[in-house]
């Protein structure tokens, strides 16, 4: 009766310590700090060196010093109208937005977000960890891995790649890939198991 009353506690305790599904590699996706269990995504557990902190990646940053920070940058150079600025000039509220992910526009700035193709998280557990300061914060604002994107499709996405999700958008779902995969390569995010995954999402959807 005692070892029993023992089992249910620690099983209890377990439960209330970690809430949530995981995805399927084993990580707590909309967690915060993201970690992993079994080892999955190379991240661990809160407290560990790999556990995920957003933060660490820094903000938006202003790069070229015009009062634009990345998030209004990308606003003004995905827009495709009239834009529409705050009175100091400092931030893009207004415009013409196609979503690639849904295939809708949008004209208020904050119906939308911008979303990082390899989300922040999924790099961070396959070697962004390891990164520096300043190599974190480059990839946060690298425009190549950023795309202006309806807010609640991005979040959906949350942490997951195209094995996981795929733009609603049948159109769009090739490039998609293609550009998580160039992005993926190009932060060498990729072992040869993920890039063989990926390739098999290309057949499917590029053909």
């Amino acid at each position: 009766m005692y070892r029993l009353l023992v089992i249910l506690l620690l099983a209890s305790g377990w439960a209330a310590a970690h809430p949530g599904r995981t995805n399927s590699e084993g990580c707590h996706a909309g967690s915060q700090p993201y970690h992993c269990h079994n080892g999955g995504g190379q991240s661990q557990s809160t407290g560990s060196p790999y556990a995920y902190d957003r933060r660490e990646y820094g903000r938006w940053a202003d790069q070229d010093g015009d009062c634009l920070s990345t998030r209004h940058e990308m606003l003004e150079s995905m827009n495709t109208g009239q834009v529409a600025y705050s009175t100091n000039g400092c931030r893009v509220i207004g415009g013409r937005w196609l979503d690639p992910y849904s295939g809708q526009l949008y004209y208020r700035a904050n119906q939308v977000d911008i979303d990082h193709v390899v989300p922040v998280a999924w790099a961070h557990s396959r070697g962004g960890y390891a990164w520096s300061s300043g190599q974190k914060r480059a990839f946060y604002n690298d425009p190549a891995n950023l795309l202006v994107v309806s807010s609640r499709l991005n979040r959906s996405k949350g942490a997951q790649d195209p094995g996981e999700w795929l733009p609603p958008n049948l159109a769009f779902r090739c490039e998609y890939v293609l550009r998580f995969t160039r992005v993926a390569l190009k932060y060498q995010l990729l072992n040869s198991n993920e890039r063989g995954r990926l390739a098999r999402v290309q057949q499917r959807v590029c053909n």
